[in-house]
């Protein structure tokens, strides 16, 4: 499953976009490649400090526990027609689906403040 989740920096990330007040994700076509497979997220730019953490401590718990490498789009790289910053997953299908679940739980908690 392919993903888009965006970030200032170069972290992969899965699709996390806004839609009426709410927050979605949308997943693009899986890719396989040497690394293993791959899903972008989109991610709201006003929540990408959230993903990342202070010091980027969020985004090393994720990928500590998740085991998968995590890729954010530089600032003002947004997904095509969007404000959303480009989040790649990269790693196991399990890894891939434990670090969006954690992408996404940080991304509602900061919605709701």
């Amino acid at each position: 499953m392919r993903a888009m989740l965006g970030v200032g920096g170069k972290e992969d990330f899965g699709n996390i976009g806004r839609k009426a007040g709410t927050i979605s994700a949308r997943s693009l076509p899986e890719t396989n490649d040497v690394q293993g497979n791959s899903t972008t997220l989109g991610v709201p730019d006003e929540h990408i400090g959230a993903v990342v953490g202070r010091g980027g401590r969020n985004i090393l718990e994720i990928t500590q526990i998740s085991g998968a490498k995590i890729k954010i789009s530089d600032r003002g790289d947004f997904m095509s027609g969007t404000s959303d910053r480009k989040v790649t997953i990269t790693g196991t299908p399990e890894a891939i689906r434990t670090a969006e679940a954690m992408i996404m739980q940080r991304v509602s908690t900061n919605a709701d403040r």
